[in-house]
């Protein structure tokens, strides 16, 4: 899955020349109905593309390439350093769609306590996930023993507050054993583990790591600037990427849009995605992109057409 969109212009371009080889060969045009009318759905896809496309600072998604690039690009650092950290953060940002808000800070004031540069609910509690937030369970429900969390079949996670309203709302997220390196349930355990390593409060955000400055402050908040420069890093790194403009589409919030972009490529439908996402609407739309996966399905149906019928007979 690339991390680039196609623009409708590009669109419309390919499909020309598809109609135009249709004609070579005084084939139908496969962009009209039986009636001769432009089909619905391309009418349809120009017309969201045309809008997305006038849409202000649209984040571009994370992609498992580009997680798998920031898992690699960690494997030898120390556990605690905010380059470890990020990368279990990223793992489970693309399977939950974590809002930036919910897990780091905007900033890390060096000459500010970690206490007060905590952004707090209504309530005064902190707005990122703490560590009852996370809880580690096994098959059956049943609690896992704080000395075997890492073998746990579930982490069940609760948004206290959220953009949704649906506060204290708890999502469970399954152990994959497939691939480990991006298992929720794992990199949940390793975010609960440095936060207790680190001697961190229980009322304080798990997001925390070994600060990434020579600062004399020891610890850190993941933040946004440090996660932007990790999600550009890793768009370049992954996917060639070495547009100015494109890397700035690399955003906090890519990861949400990621996670968005990945269960729908998957063909889960509109009803999963906002469950498993938190949406209680259809706004979840306006995150979708046309990746080059999409593009790549496109040809595929295609080919399927000239594999289904005698076409090269008839030519």
């Amino acid at each position: 899955m690339l991390a680039k969109s196609i623009k409708v212009a590009t669109v419309k371009l390919y499909l020309k020349a598809v109609v135009d080889y249709f004609g070579e060969y005084r084939q139908f045009n496969p962009t009209l109905d039986e009636k001769g009318n432009k089909l619905q759905v391309l009418e349809s896809l120009y017309h969201e593309g045309s809008r997305w496309e006038k849409m202000p600072n649209r984040a571009e998604p994370l992609t498992p390439e580009m997680v798998k690039f920031l898992i690699d690009n960690s494997a030898n650092l120390h556990p605690d350093s905010a380059y470890s950290a990020y990368s279990d953060w990223a793992v489970l940002s693309l399977q939950t769609g974590f809002r930036i808000s919910e897990y780091a800070q905007t900033h890390s004031a060096q000459h500010m306590s970690l206490e007060a540069q905590v952004a707090l609910n209504i309530d005064g509690t902190s707005k990122a996930f703490i560590a009852s937030d996370f809880k580690f369970l096994g098959h059956h429900r049943q609690p896992v023993a704080k000395n075997k969390r890492q073998f746990a079949q579930y982490v069940y996670i609760t948004w206290r507050f959220q953009k949704n309203g649906n506060n204290g709302e708890e999502i469970p997220f399954s152990r994959n054993n497939k691939r480990p390196d991006f298992c929720p349930v794992r990199a949940a355990y390793r975010i609960i583990k440095r936060a207790e390593r680190l001697h961190q409060q229980e009322d304080l955000p798990i997001a925390i790591c070994l600060s990434p400055t020579k600062a004399k402050q020891k610890l850190s908040y993941i933040t946004s600037p440090f996660i932007t420069k990790q999600l550009r890093l890793a768009a370049k790194s992954a996917h060639g990427l070495t547009s100015r403009d494109d890397l700035k589409k690399f955003t906090p919030h890519s990861p949400r849009v990621g996670a968005c972009v990945l269960l729908d490529l998957m063909k889960h439908t509109s009803d999963y995605i906002k469950k498993r996402l938190r949406w209680r609407s259809d706004s979840y739309e306006d995150y979708l992109r046309h990746i080059p996966a999409v593009a790549k399905e496109h040809a595929a149906t295609i080919a399927d057409y000239f594999s289904s019928t005698k076409f090269d007979s008839m030519v």
